[in-house]
């Protein structure tokens, strides 16, 4: 027996009158504390004593631990050592849920001697007072004062040498309250931080009742975009628009596919003969099996080339599909030749260019190149009108910035009300500008299964 004269309190719970009246709540700050008879102490003259006796300090601090909690072990360090400095000023009460065996043996550690020779009350295999203070993590510390009162309800951080001196003193120390959040279950899908996340891609199936459709938003050219959605889409339009920029398509002569299973990534509507001896006996049994909806929301704009990789890589991960970007040899629209006419090298080089139509037949450009028109022209126009890539083969000293008005009066009919990509080729050759169909090595999307 002479070997536990030093060990820690090490203490079993039962009623006594007072407890009985406990009407099964948890505390709160405010609240009085049971009086529980604390039995079997190992160490101590006495083998039992009330809760209420631990009151004759100005601080009972009743600590929640366990043996693998690092932050608990310095604090109970922390205490002890606090302990033996002002003996006269608290008393410290360390609870766990382990078993006394558990307890002991870890005690026996010899990096533990320590705190096998600490001088701390010790409850093993509580149930009782973690019913009267729920908590999810620890170190999970309640302040009582002498007249058995909570006074607070903290984390480590709040657990130092001057709350402690301070408790009681011109009423109870300002220390931040710790609240645990019991709705979290990490083995379910987290749902905690939906309306205020930072970062988050989703990926779900098909969800009737939405149309079909990609948005990209939060942002702008110059500074980047924050957010990416696709909405009960085929997979190749989602992995289209990462690719292209968000151009409207797919244009799938930039495209290459080599999967195991490419009925998953078409639409039925743009590629019939792929459902011909499908499964699939309408459009909407192919939606409900190939049709996703994915969100990518970002804490800051980021340019198109970082969203496009996140949006790769999330869809790999998900279905099995790599992405990549490789030069091939395709069929591109050829632009050569230089501004002659209806053009003035701009003045404002500094300033964000434009393209924008001011009129039903004019269309402003300030401080644009010619890519800059192609690239207005590429993605105002689907396949049928605009099938090739645009590739520029202009001299540095030839491709410089310029404002222009293309009026378009003179080629819109009754019978042609609109403005075609045909009606800027035109425009722009008056300028000075070539036309012509060629191959050229051009960036293509190349879906395959990876390795």
């Amino acid at each position: 027996m002479k070997d536990i004269k030093n060990l820690l309190a090490t203490v079993c719970l039962v009623f006594c009158g007072v407890f009985h009246s406990w009407a099964q709540q948890p505390l709160k700050i405010g609240d009085r504390i049971p009086d529980i008879m604390l039995r079997g102490i190992m160490g101590k003259n006495h083998q039992e004593i009330k809760l209420s006796q631990l009151l004759d300090r100005d601080l009972l601090l009743i600590d929640f631990w366990f043996t693998s909690c690092i932050p608990c072990l310095k604090e109970m360090r922390l205490l002890d050592s606090l302990g033996k400095k002002h003996p006269e000023k608290f008393r410290t009460v360390m609870v766990t849920y382990q078993s006394e065996q558990e307890i002991r043996n870890f005690l026996n550690w010899q990096t533990n001697s320590d705190l096998k020779k600490a001088n701390l009350f010790l409850v093993t295999g509580d149930t009782v007072l973690r019913k009267m203070f729920p908590h999810r993590s620890a170190p999970h510390n309640i302040w009582i004062d002498r007249s058995g009162t909570v006074r607070a309800i903290t984390g480590t951080e709040e657990v130092n040498e001057d709350n402690i001196l301070s408790f009681g003193k011109n009423g109870t120390t300002e220390m931040k309250t710790k609240s645990d959040n019991f709705d979290f279950a990490p083995e379910e899908v987290f749902h905690q931080g939906d309306k205020n996340f930072l970062t988050r891609s989703i990926i779900s199936p098909y969800i009737p009742g939405i149309e079909e459709g990609t948005t990209l938003a939060a942002g702008n050219a110059k500074i980047g975009y924050r957010r990416f959605s696709a909405y009960n889409s085929p997979l190749i339009y989602i992995y289209w628009k990462a690719y292209s920029g968000f151009v409207s398509g797919p244009r799938m002569q930039l495209i290459e596919v080599s999967t195991t299973d490419s009925l998953r990534l078409f639409n039925p509507q743009g590629f019939p003969h792929l459902y011909q001896y499908s499964k699939f006996t309408s459009l909407e049994a192919y939606k409900q099996h190939h049709t996703y909806n994915y969100n990518l929301d970002l804490f800051k704009p980021v340019r198109l080339e970082q969203i496009r990789k996140r949006i790769f890589d999330d869809l790999e991960l998900q279905f099995g599909i790599k992405a990549e970007i490789q030069l091939r040899d395709t069929r591109c629209m050829v632009v050569s030749g230089k501004p002659r006419k209806h053009t003035r090298r701009s003045l404002t080089s500094d300033t964000v260019g434009s393209i924008r139509k001011v009129s039903g037949n004019r269309v402003e450009v300030i401080n644009s190149k010619i890519s800059d028109i192609l690239d207005y022209i590429w993605r105002g126009y689907g396949h049928k009108q605009v099938p090739y890539p645009f590739v520029v083969e202009i001299a540095a000293k030839d491709n410089y910035r310029f404002d222009l008005v293309l009026d378009f009066s003179n080629e819109l009919t009754d019978s042609r009300p609109n403005i075609s990509a045909a009606m800027y080729y035109k425009l722009l050759q008056e300028m000075g500008f070539r036309f012509n169909e060629r191959s050229r090595k051009y960036p293509k999307l190349i879906l395959h299964d990876p390795g």
